[in-house]
């Protein structure tokens, strides 16, 4: 038949050239003698070598001016109904690339051609088409789904994550899945949601098996061209995981099974599969806590204050948020005294830089706080019906109740400024600024400037934080009725935070809802590209840290998040060079590093902030602007970092 021809003709093509570029070195593959006696075999010989020479031309410009436009063009990916992916074969040995390419189009040619043959002889049998349109079951035998699942199933198609992700941009954060998750896979359940006819091939090649029984590819906007809904599950597989599709009620949730114990223990491959909850981990443990009846009580009671106080505080904010605003936009930070000294060295990195922070407001949790604030400079709000419940000192450790309780105050802080209409900038106090990241976030040029809400990547992968491991310690967050509902939710979500020790966990679980819900547009920064890096990076890329202390990275903030303690934090600050509070105002009351009554009066900036980065080693292990290899290391058998 005219494909198998096909096939034939292009491998003798392919073939014959070379030979012809083998006879060009050392003759004709054979080693035969030319007839000298005869001047007619010469000629003809010629004539042959000639026309190989010619055809060989012919056959390499085409092939090469298709992978041109294939490969080249704006935009463009060839249907593919075959299995062939080109340069996905290593080949022969001693074959180039080129010639394995041009192989593998080939082969690719002859997949679709086959296809064409096999759909030519369908529509003669009238089993393809009516004048009634389509009918995906009149070959079912052959059909890739049965009829069984025609309800919700039809057929499939592929793309590629590349091409899916740059024309659905989802918000979600960038994640390299390394092995078998370069496609995307779209099931059709209804036949109006197949390929157009304009795209028969890939039409009918999504409902049938095709020569190699496999699954047609095509660009993003082509795949998905005839869908008017599209709902995306976004996974990444571990536990020996599987992913049911059932016909039924229409659901936007995940319902999550696993082979656990009723009550602890972890996975038991004897054990039948049981509902848990969607965070519920292979060892038993679920990281999310229902909130018991004391810790809805203890926020009721924090809560109340707030509520009954917003009034008066509205009336003292306003006007400072009237006067600093720049473009509608104000910084937020929140701060109590015990972590006053990381306050002081933003302000005073920032001083360094010449970046200007006039529109940073600091929601100070007690006197000592707000004091220092504006002796830096910084405008402060203090309210002591708000705050009477936060302590003064920094937590031990990460997730600590005094953490926990810091935690409010961040929530808060952010309510507070939404409601009164302005745009929020939040960020932790340990954070360095390189560069006003507001030039980036408010940038067309930059980024995507649709969206409700930009967070940076935190990083952590755990299930706690899907989809979107949001760090809620530096985010962006535009005013719009979908924005204040979703911090008046958090704000009301108190007693979570308290049972879970955690304002980004439920934080990122009302992201997740309000998208869905609501339709919340989120924006993760991207991990992969240079602008916002943190504690992740510190800790576990330092193939990243070594270019950024060389500074060959376009960055403009670090947060030195994954990060138990403030002890370390400044320790970590202080190896990469980003250290500038001197020693006699660490812990220090404003009052006292002034040594006067009227230090209200008075600017901290000469005293408490140095003129160049205070440098010291601490942790070999650990990234650092110099060598620290006499250093000891922090982690067990951790290597040097030089």
């Amino acid at each position: 038949t005219a494909p198998y021809t096909l096939h034939y003709r292009y491998s003798r093509t392919i073939k014959m050239v070379r030979i012809s570029s083998q006879s060009n070195r050392g003759g004709l593959v054979g080693g035969g003698k030319a007839n000298s006696s005869s001047c007619k075999w010469k000629v003809a010989t010629y004539k042959i070598l000639v026309y190989i020479a010619m055809s060989s031309v012919c056959f390499y410009g085409g092939i090469l001016a298709g992978m041109h436009a294939s490969v080249n063009g704006v935009g463009q990916m060839e249907i593919n109904v075959g299995c062939s992916q080109v340069g996905g074969e290593k080949g022969m040995p001693g074959e180039s690339k080129k010639e394995r390419m041009m192989q593998e189009l080939v082969q690719k040619r002859y997949d679709e051609e086959l296809m064409k043959h096999q759909l030519s002889k369908k529509n003669k049998q009238g089993t393809t088409e009516n004048n009634n349109g389509d009918n995906p079951w009149a070959d079912a035998q052959n059909a890739k789904f049965k009829k069984t699942t025609s309800s919700f199933l039809l057929g499939a198609a592929r793309t590629t994550k590349e091409s899916f992700m740059d024309v659905f941009e989802m918000g979600l954060p960038s994640e390299d899945i390394k092995s078998g998750g370069s496609d995307v896979l779209v099931l059709y359940q209804a036949k109006s949601s197949l390929p157009s006819v304009n795209h028969k091939e890939l039409r009918e090649s999504a409902i049938y098996n095709n020569p190699k029984n496999c699954i047609p590819s095509a660009t993003a906007d082509i795949v998905t061209e005839s869908c008017t809904t599209m709902n995306v599950i976004s996974t990444n597989p571990r536990d020996n995981q599987c992913i049911a599709i059932v016909g039924n009620y229409e659901s936007y949730h995940v319902q999550k099974w696993m082979r656990l114990p009723e009550t602890k223990g972890a996975l038991d491959r004897s054990l039948p599969l049981r509902f848990v909850s969607r965070v519920q981990n292979s060892n038993g443990v679920n990281a999310v806590k229902v909130p018991m009846g004391k810790q809805s009580k203890y926020h009721w009671n924090m809560l109340g204050p707030f509520l009954d106080s917003f009034a008066d505080s509205k009336s003292i904010l306003d006007p400072i948020l009237s006067r600093i605003n720049k473009n509608k936009v104000v910084t937020v930070l929140t701060c109590n005294f015990g972590q006053s000294e990381l306050l002081i060295n933003f302000v005073c990195s920032v001083k360094s830089r010449g970046l200007d922070i006039s529109n940073v407001l600091v929601f100070a949790t007690d006197e000592e706080t707000r004091d220092l604030a504006i002796g830096l400079g910084l405008e402060a709000f203090y309210d002591e019906k708000i705050y009477k419940d936060v302590p003064t000192d920094e937590a031990g450790v990460y997730g600590d109740k005094k953490f926990s309780a810091m935690m409010y105050a961040k929530v808060v802080c952010v309510q507070m400024v939404l409601m009164l209409g302005y745009d929020v900038l939040f960020q932790d106090v340990d954070i360095v600024w390189y560069k006003d990241p507001m030039t980036y976030l408010q940038n067309p040029n930059m980024i995507n400037q649709d969206y409700d809400v930009y967070f940076q990547d935190d990083g952590n992968r755990q299930p706690r934080y899907a989809p979107y491991s949001a760090n809620s310690g530096f985010y962006f967050v535009r005013h719009n009725d979908r924005t204040q509902y979703l911090f008046t939710a958090l704000l009301y979500a108190g007693d979570a935070i308290k049972a879970t020790g955690s304002h980004q966990q439920v934080l990122v679980g009302l992201l997740a809802e309000h998208s869905s819900l609501f339709g919340l547009k989120v924006k993760i920064l991207d991990q992969s590209e240079d602008g916002f890096p943190g504690g992740y990076h510190y800790h576990n890329d330092h193939k990243f840290m070594r270019r950024f202390v060389k500074g060959e990275t376009d960055t403009y903030l670090f947060h030195m998040s994954w990060t138990n303690n403030k002890v370390n934090k400044i320790k970590f600050f202080q190896q990469m060079g980003d250290w500038y509070v001197n020693d006699k105002c660490v812990s220090t009351k404003p009052q006292i590093i002034l040594n006067s009554a009227t230090y209200e009066s008075k600017s901290l900036i000469a005293p408490c902030c140095a003129a160049e980065p205070l440098v010291s080693c601490h942790y070999r292990d650990k990234p650092s602007k110099i060598p620290c290899r006499d250093s000891q290391p922090i982690d067990n058998g951790g290597r040097s970092f030089w």
